[in-house]
């Protein structure tokens, strides 16, 4: 029985896919839905970008995509709930995006993971 669905968001198209299987899942299941967002973290560049770039750069990065994130998953967890969903929790974090999600769904004993995928026509 599924009773725990988690849901990774980043805004695009195949994330909106996933959104929209998830909360289906989540209706038809009676299941709680956990919408995430992963932030890529800046540590991740490497080289002579990184360098350039310094405090600064990662300080501006990390203002605006908070901001965007967030505003993401309040939106998100608004549309759940006024479609009936009655258990929505949203967790916005920084880091590996796969190994985020692994990390999240065991904190949270999720036993359905939905992600989106591009599929090539």
């Amino acid at each position: 029985m599924i009773s725990n669905i988690l849901v990774a968001m980043d805004g695009s198209e195949s994330s909106l896919r996933a959104y929209s299987y998830a909360s289906f899942l989540a209706k038809r299941c009676d299941a709680a839905l956990i919408i995430v967002n992963i932030c890529d973290i800046f540590e991740r560049i490497t080289g002579e970008i990184k360098r350039e770039l310094g405090d600064i750069a990662k300080k501006i990065e990390a203002e605006a995509r908070t901001g965007i994130s967030i505003q993401l998953l309040e939106d998100y967890k608004s549309q759940a709930k006024d479609s009936g969903i009655k258990d929505v929790k949203t967790i916005r974090r920084e880091g590996n995006a796969a190994a985020e999600i692994l990390y999240i769904a065991d904190e949270q004993n999720v036993d359905t993971i939905v992600i989106g995928s591009k599929v090539k026509a």
